[in-house]
């Protein structure tokens, strides 16, 4: 109303040029509170700063301050992971996304255009990754001790006083069989995703993490599910959106469960924060032209962590660089398994860049004075079962992807779901795995990648909070509902 009151007196009462450009203003003003609150209500948030208040001290749990994580990785890690996940090994991952729901009846239907994922045809795929297996060079080499050329003749005098390390056909079936019963023991995730005709490659690059417009029941109900289901107990509920209670009621549990609780909730606050940081903006001019403008969505952003809208927003904020870390800890961990792997995908030159860039970053994390401990968990015999019921717990949220009802989230929350699993596996496993399977790989270094996006997007969000004078003056920041 307010907009058709300022279209038709303006041009009405048009006299002159210099009335025309006036008007010209107002309209366009008018359009632009219109965006920003149409269909809503609007109210003021004094300091919207808030939001950050904790990010200050040390890490929960981790003997590390917030702000040498910040440094560390805004100025080191953050532009060396996004080169690397750039490059063909790491961009391309095979994916199921048509696995049903196990625990519910899920509606797949994703009426939103955003939701779409755009899969791979098999020619756009690196000729190396085509038929590979999902086993990583390293493990596929253990299994063969001998290429075909270094075969010796079987009459052969060298043979004599040898040991004949050859299995028949009936062993080798069962030391398979053991390999994957031991490594299922120590797998978080379930990964399915390179067996079967409904698995197919996609580019993430193609498909970024961003705001699709999924939200509302569908979305809460996989969240409920998480928390209410596959947490412990009492702070399930405060880590829900809304819980007042979450950091009195974890320091008062073990170690273990704090360490659980605080990965999941980094995890759900590094996705909230990609949403908020990649939204889709539509300008006046994006409606008119049909353009698309991604960009940060300050008022998504204050919903989802201000206090005065979620009590346990800046909680959150924190227990995401705690995610990061725990991360940064595997990596480290990982680094002889790591520093072995061919990444493989054809091509022998990129091949030896991929190699180059890993061991860059390894080096760098390696250097890292604070990293997370995992030596400390689980140093009590009682605490055995537990760190089997966490596994549990954790192998069915991975399983919860497959009940969400958007493809482009469903996407990204395995990947990222399964990357902390290969955490998880790498910091709890009483010894080193002796390789990754290729998609444990891809999954750990686009899983931190997504942790290391959120944090640096931080300082975008409180660069935007901070202009125009609002946190200074104390004057309200107007945020829709």
């Amino acid at each position: 109303m307010l907009l058709m009151t300022i279209l038709t007196e303006g041009f009405v009462c048009i006299k002159s040029r210099m009335l025309m450009k006036f008007s010209v203003l107002i309209i366009v003003s008018a359009i632009s509170l219109l965006t920003l609150c149409t269909d809503c209500d609007c109210i003021d948030v004094n300091n919207p700063l808030e939001c950050f208040k904790l990010l200050n001290g040390p890490v929960d749990d981790c003997a590390c301050e917030l702000k040498s994580v910040a440094e560390f990785n805004n100025r080191i890690l953050y532009p060396r992971l996004q080169a690397l996940l750039k490059r063909n090994y790491f961009r391309y991952v095979r994916v199921n996304l048509k696995a049903k729901c196990p625990f519910w009846e899920a509606n797949w239907l994703c009426a939103m255009r955003h939701c779409h994922v755009d899969g791979c045809q098999n020619d756009e795929v690196p000729p190396g990754m085509r038929d590979v297996k999902s086993m990583s060079d390293d493990a596929a080499n253990c299994h063969s001790s001998q290429s075909a050329g270094d075969q010796v003749p079987a009459g052969s005098d060298s043979n004599l006083g040898e040991l004949d390390e050859t299995l028949s056909p009936t062993s080798q079936a069962a030391f398979v069989k053991w390999s994957d019963h031991d490594d299922s023991l120590l797998q978080f995730c379930e990964w399915d995703d390179d067996i079967g005709n409904s698995s197919q490659y996609v580019d993430l690059l193609r498909n970024p993490e961003r705001y699709t417009g999924y939200r509302g029941e569908a979305a809460h109900k996989i969240w409920r599910s998480i928390y209410e289901e596959n947490c412990f107990n009492d702070p399930a509920s405060a880590l829900l959106p809304g819980g007042a209670q979450m950091r009195t009621v974890a320091q008062s549990q073990c170690l273990e469960i704090r360490v659980y609780h605080r990965l999941i909730s980094g995890l759900h606050t590094s996705i909230n924060t990609h949403l908020s940081h990649k939204y889709l903006l539509l300008g006046p001019q994006d409606r008119l032209m049909g353009t698309q403008n991604w960009g940060p969505n300050v008022t998504e952003f204050l919903v989802r962590f201000h206090p005065e809208f979620e009590p346990q927003g800046p909680v959150r904020l924190k227990n995401l660089h705690f995610t990061f870390l725990a991360e940064l800890r595997a990596l480290a961990k990982a680094a002889p398994v790591l520093r072995r792997a061919k990444f493989f995908t054809g091509s022998e030159s990129d091949d030896a860049e991929v190699a180059q860039l890993v061991s860059d970053i390894l080096d760098q994390v390696e250097q890292f004075p604070d990293h997370f401990d995992e030596s400390q968990l689980f140093r009590e015999r009682d605490k055995i079962r537990l760190k089997s019921e966490i596994r549990e717990k954790f192998f069915n949220i991975t399983r919860i992807m497959d009940c969400v009802g958007c493809d482009k989230c469903r996407l990204w929350g395995k990947v990222q779901t399964a990357g902390l699993g290969t955490a998880l596996k790498v910091l709890f496993s009483p010894n080193l795995p002796q390789y990754l399977r290729r998609h444990e790989i891809v999954t750990l270094f686009n899983a931190l990648g997504r942790l290391s996006e959120s944090i640096y997007s931080l300082e975008e969000f409180k660069g935007l909070l901070s202009s125009n004078g609002w946190a200074a003056s104390g004057r309200g920041f107007r945020v829709d509902l």
